[in-house]
């Protein structure tokens, strides 16, 4: 089977007045743009059309995605022409604007 952890992020810890323990302690986090890899990079299979919530969706990177040195030895460390995994669930963002800007989601 399948297995994982997630993390909420919910709106007592986006606005600060949690700051102290798990999941807190993980932070700070940020965006950062991907290098070497691109959204076309990645092959989505997302099922049903405009399904939203689980059970998530298969992926996979093919050949082509490995252009970096970086990335090559890995697929070459991995001994696969493609490295398929799994996306999370996509669910909508129900945070408020306020704490979606504190923790950088557009």
């Amino acid at each position: 089977g399948r297995g994982g952890i997630y993390f909420d992020v919910v709106d007592d810890i986006a606005d600060g007045s949690v700051t102290e323990g798990f999941p807190c302690q993980l932070g700070p986090f940020s965006t950062a743009s991907t290098q070497g890899l691109t959204p076309e990079d990645l092959r989505i299979d997302w099922g049903v059309q405009g399904r939203i919530g689980p059970p998530g969706f298969n992926c996979e990177l093919c050949r082509d995605a490995f252009r970096t040195d970086a990335l090559q030895t890995f697929q070459r460390q991995v001994s696969a022409d493609k490295l398929r995994g799994y996306l999370s669930p996509v669910h909508p963002v129900s945070l408020s604007s306020s704490s979606k800007a504190a923790l950088g989601i557009p």
